[in-house]
């Protein structure tokens, strides 16, 4: 078997275990406390897991270079990742993380029920944690090559010409008394889950998954 195809396998293997041990953990402490939270706030819980446990392993692939040539892709065999690549598996790691954090706040802070002076610093912190991670997107926009900057554009692009036709309708069937009111959480879990969907779709489809 060639050593490329057990690079592969060896990557398959431990991203499925992995993923499946932070995927049972997490789901389980969700729905010990499912009756806590809306249907929403579950959609948006696992899709807050995803996000955290595969910015998780992307951090821990570009730890250095020995970590990703073992467990990384788009390194020929033999051939060590450079500083830049490297950079790029942090970086991507940091900003699935703070999203997974971001997006599981509002809910897991809600049935808590703090006092009204900690939630607004928890807000804070939310709109600071926002600013970093924004500055982190802007970075990998910056620095990354035209494949990265191509499917960040398409899956934007996906996104927008899916959910702006959807979301018009329901807010017209709203306004029109046809359907009742739903909050802009649900909303905003539909536009996570189908950007996350999308994204993985596009990066996988552009080859950009294998580099």
């Amino acid at each position: 078997m060639p050593s490329i195809d057990r690079a592969k396998l060896v990557r398959i293997a431990v991203g499925f275990l992995v993923g499946a041990a932070v995927g049972a953990a997490g789901a389980h402490l969700i729905l010990a406390q499912a009756e806590l939270f809306s249907a929403a706030d579950l959609i948006g819980l696992f899709v807050a897991l995803l996000l955290a446990g595969s910015g998780l392993y992307t951090l821990f692939i570009g730890v250095n270079a020995a970590t990703y040539r073992r467990l990384g892709s788009g390194v020929e065999p033999g051939e060590a990742p450079d500083a830049d690549l490297l950079r790029f598996a942090r970086r991507t790691g940091v900003v699935s993380v703070l999203a997974g954090l971001l997006f599981a706040a509002p809910p897991i802070v809600t049935i808590l029920t703090p006092a009204r002076g900690t939630l607004t610093a928890i807000y804070a912190a939310i709109a600071a944690l926002i600013a970093i991670e924004s500055w982190v997107n802007l970075k990998l926009w910056m620095d990354g090559d035209e494949l990265v900057r191509a499917v960040v554009v398409r899956s934007a692009a996906i996104c927008f010409w899916l959910l702006q036709g959807l979301f018009f309708l329901w807010a017209a069937a709203e306004r029109m008394t046809l359907v009742d009111p739903i909050g802009s959480w649900p909303l905003l879990v539909v536009l996570m889950g189908t950007y996350l969907v999308v994204a993985t779709t596009v990066s996988v489809r552009s080859g950009l998954a294998e580099h």
